[in-house]
């Protein structure tokens, strides 16, 4: 007896295929809070260089981004193709070193659609041993990210894998908005926001004290 076969229509079978496929998710920079976060920056703690990054950085940041299994394998030529040669400004792009080791780098590129101009954030990285430094860490992303800001862009998007979350952490308590365009992003988000609600709680409530005390 032959098999009975229901085609499935196109919408409904992208609806079941975005319970299933894990994407990474997407998240807003909003325009002011990256031109106040330029604004609040502090000065580079001793050892730390932030530099943009050219050419002969091909290599090194392909090793730094190699590290982490979670971004696959990197070459020179694929960092140049990728990220250097479809940056939206020469200042889209940086690397940052201590003592003249790179830990971290940011490039901005362009994806905008017909209606509007919209940039996106991409491999935000540093490495684990200076993730937790907060005048490091806000100095790489506003720099970068910042340069879509005065170029005029209408939005500055960004993403990540869902279990970065000491990523998704710096970004949400420095007013990033959650996109939640997807059934299953809405899922996502909603996993990810539970993981990290006694963090920001607690980054809250420190922000407050310290807001009262000055």
């Amino acid at each position: 007896m032959p098999s009975l076969r229901i085609p499935l229509p196109k919408n409904l079978a992208r609806l079941i295929a975005s319970f299933i496929y894990q994407p990474r998710v997407t998240y807003e920079f909003p325009i002011a809070m990256l031109e106040n976060g330029r604004k609040s920056l502090h000065v580079l703690p001793d050892g730390y260089e932030y530099r943009l990054a050219t050419e002969a950085d091909c290599a090194a940041i392909a090793t730094l981004l190699t590290a982490d299994t979670g971004f696959g394998t990197w070459t020179a030529e694929r960092v140049k193709s990728e990220l250097l040669d479809r940056l939206i400004d020469p200042r889209a792009g940086a690397i940052m070193l201590y003592k003249g080791t790179p830990v971290g780098c940011g490039f901005v590129t362009d994806a905008s659609t017909r209606r509007k101009r919209v940039a996106h954030g991409m491999y935000l990285y540093f490495t684990p041993a200076h993730r937790g430094k907060k005048p490091v860490t806000h100095y790489g992303v506003y720099q970068t990210m910042a340069v879509a800001a005065d170029l005029n862009y209408d939005r500055v998007i960004g993403e990540s894998d869902p279990w970065r979350f000491s990523v998704l952490l710096l970004h949400l308590s420095n007013g990033c908005v959650p996109l939640k365009n997807s059934l299953y992003s809405h899922i996502q988000w909603f996993m990810i926001e539970r993981r990290l609600r006694p963090a920001l709680t607690a980054l809250a409530k420190r922000q407050a004290r310290k807001a009262a005390a000055n």
